[in-house]
């Protein structure tokens, strides 16, 4: 039987699983998962190759231009409310970033507390992707004391959670807040509480109150924070939450109804789902609003086979990342991905050795499973519930990862919006990550022989995970020197909350790049002058929005000009990366100014602003 839903734990393991729970303070217990961030932060700190002077930097990796985006966000924090019009962008109109949810809430409420601190936005979205370090640390030490494993077990693979090759490929794609994957270690507790009185983590201490009320509370309480928690942070982890938890309380359902127990206790995981779910749709409702300016939906432009051209492969599953310094194994990978023509726009899997060995193992446990006789005894392995919930939930995942899942059908019926399921390996990942370390706890009892196995976890872990991050990881900090003195020159000669026009007219979002010019580079303007400066830049309107439409149709000279004037603007700003020469621009300049203009600060730089005499 895959879950048993009848009788409470045993004795022995309600001692057991209080003992877990309750053996430390909750003090040290916290104590403990703030040491596993530090470690992983520290680690990363040197893996990345970071010093002062390159977290005062931009960070230009990423070929997609979100690591740009991400800095728009971060200035928009500094200097404005996240939740509000933004007047320094989208001039004569704001930038209303409510309107294209390109943040969780979980970041922006960090991002916000942090600009109390931080006031360059730069500086403050490099500390936020490496604070996720420790993030990921600290929840992933939660994780695997839930797991009801051992301190130290949770201390190393903890660690080895938040310095997973996936985080290090998010922070090098410039997907700060993907890689920000605390929820996913909520997302394995969830699971376990629907896994059934037996794994649940807060069972026992939840059962210990000497009332039904104080029961009901210690029930219900952590449930309620862990789900709220989980719909605030990215959504693709809170879907991919919400698909195994429903997917393991329905098999789950269907034992119950087979071996006729009732399901009295489903009533716990219900709630789990259901409060997740309402957080969810609250969270959607008032997304949904459009307060008389939004009138098309972000992202109704993308279609259902995204979903399944951004799925991912068993291959690249069962493949450590190209980082991986175990030898020999880099090369394969490069060239595996340089040959393959399957799923080409999916984005890496970051899988590392140790996940890679759990995941087998889990697959091996499985048939193991499929293959005992039920009427014999089984080995303790094999009858382990945590084991058994794990791997139901892994095979959920599988199913919505892979190319030709579900996937496609979830776009199909449900939304287009979640279409990078590729990104369902970092839970994969968690659950092999999972396994071992249960298995390695049942392997190794003596403390000596436990030490010795996680000492190896340690070795593999730094020679896969943290040895290659230096060569596979190129942050490119770039100091944008001559754009900030472009712009501390503007500030100087032009009026307070000047206007300015840019070229070429673009949309935001995700309108593409222009020639040499990335997707959300017109904002770097407003990013360098973070919250000294006080110009207003025309881009950054979102589209479909009334706002958005000031300088759609502002594509030819003529109609550029109007809007210039229309929209009493001081001056143009022109990123010459976008074009082939100076010829394409100067006609939309002169339609503005005629000949009676003049470049502001030097006439040689790759971005320029120009405004009349």
């Amino acid at each position: 039987m895959l879950f048993s839903s009848r009788g409470a734990i045993a004795p022995r393991d309600r001692a057991a699983a209080v003992r877990g729970h309750g053996g430390r303070s909750v003090a040290t217990q916290l104590g403990l998962a703030a040491a596993t961030g530090v470690i992983a932060l520290v680690v990363a700190w040197f893996a990345l190759g970071l010093t002062f002077d390159v977290m005062a930097m931009r960070w230009a990796s990423g070929a997609t231009g979100d690591q740009m985006l991400h800095y728009i966000v971060s200035a928009a924090a500094v200097d404005h409310s996240l939740l509000t019009p933004n007047p320094r962008l989208g001039f004569p109109e704001y930038q209303n970033l409510f309107f294209a949810p390109m943040y969780d809430f979980a970041s922006a409420l960090v991002l916000a507390a942090g600009s109390l601190l931080i006031q360059d936005p730069v500086v403050l979205l490099n500390a936020y992707q490496l604070l996720g370090f420790f993030m990921t640390g600290f929840a992933g030490f939660l994780m695997f004391r839930a797991l009801r494993l051992r301190n130290i077990t949770a201390v190393v693979f903890g660690t080895v959670f938040a310095l997973a090759p996936f985080h290090f490929e998010r922070v090098a794609l410039g997907h700060a807040f993907v890689a920000n994957y605390w929820g996913v270690a909520v997302l394995v507790v969830l699971v376990l509480i629907a896994g059934g009185q037996r794994t649940d983590p807060i069972a026992a201490w939840a059962d210990a109150a000497p009332t039904r009320a104080g029961r009901i509370t210690r029930r219900l309480v952590p449930i309620l924070v862990m789900t709220l928690a989980l719909s605030l942070t990215n959504s693709y982890y809170f879907v991919f939450a919400a698909i195994i938890l429903g997917c393991v309380i329905a098999v789950r359902a269907i034992v119950c109804l087979i071996c006729r127990d009732g399901l009295r206790g489903l009533l716990w995981p219900v709630v789990t789902l259901g409060s997740l779910v309402v957080f969810v749709a609250i969270q959607l409702a008032v997304l949904s609003l459009n307060f008389g300016d939004r009138y098309q939906k972000y992202f109704s432009e993308r279609s259902p086979i995204e979903s399944e051209q951004h799925s991912g492969k068993i291959t690249t599953l069962l493949l450590p990342w190209p980082g991986s310094g175990i030898p020999g194994v880099g090369d394969r990978v490069r060239a595996y991905a340089a040959q393959t023509t399957v799923s080409p726009y999916a984005e890496p899997t970051g899988m590392s050795a140790l996940a890679i060995a759990g995941l087998v193992l889990l697959v091996v446990w499985t048939l193991a499973r499929l293959v005992v006789p039920l009427g014999e005894r089984r080995p303790q392995a094999l009858a382990d519930q945590r084991l058994s919930v794990l791997a139901l939930s892994f095979w959920v995942g599988l199913l919505f990862y892979a190319v030709g899942g579900l996937g496609f059908l979830f776009a199909a019926l449900v939304t287009s919006e979640i279409r990078a399921w590729v990104r369902m390996s970092i839970v994969l990942a968690t659950f092999g990550l999972a396994v071992l370390a249960i298995l390695i706890e049942t392997a190794f009892r003596r403390h000596l022989s436990l030490w010795i196995a996680l000492g190896l976890v340690v070795i593999v872990a730094f020679v896969d995970q943290i040895a290659g991050v230096g060569e596979e990881v190129d942050l490119q900090p770039t100091a944008d020197a001559e754009l900030r003195s472009l712009i501390s020159s503007a500030d100087v000669a032009l009026d307070p909350e000047c206007g300015l026009a840019q070229l070429p007219v673009k949309s935001f979002p995700e309108s593409g790049p222009i020639g040499g010019l990335g997707d959300y580079d017109l904002a770097l303007p407003y990013v360098v002058g973070g919250d000294q400066s006080t110009l207003r830049w025309s881009y950054g309107a979102v589209s479909g929005t009334r706002a958005g439409d000031f300088w759609s149709e502002a594509q030819s000279p003529a109609l550029f000009a109007d809007a210039v004037d229309a929209s009493d603007a001081c001056g143009v700003y022109i990123d010459r990366r976008a074009y082939a020469d100076d010829s394409e621009w100067l006609p939309f300049v002169e339609a503005a100014y005629g000949e009676d203009w003049t470049f502001l600060g030097s006439s040689t730089g790759a971005q320029v602003i120009v405004i009349p005499r």
